[in-house]
């Protein structure tokens, strides 16, 4: 949350964060959006690797 609020007032000004809590919101939604997008796609190239493993014809 620091973050967020570090990065609001960079942008918009000091003090803005703490009068706009919604935009404080919207962009820790956004984080926690994108750490889950980026799980999935972690946990999707593991699968892959783990079917190109199984699947992978002898040699």
């Amino acid at each position: 949350m620091e973050r967020a609020t570090d990065e609001i007032n960079g942008l918009f000004g000091d003090g803005y964060a703490k009068k706009h809590p919604e935009l404080v919101a919207a962009f820790m939604n956004t984080a926690a959006s994108d750490e889950t997008a980026m799980s999935l796609r972690g946990i999707a190239e593991a699968q892959e690797a783990f079917q190109v493993t199984i699947f992978k014809e002898p040699e």
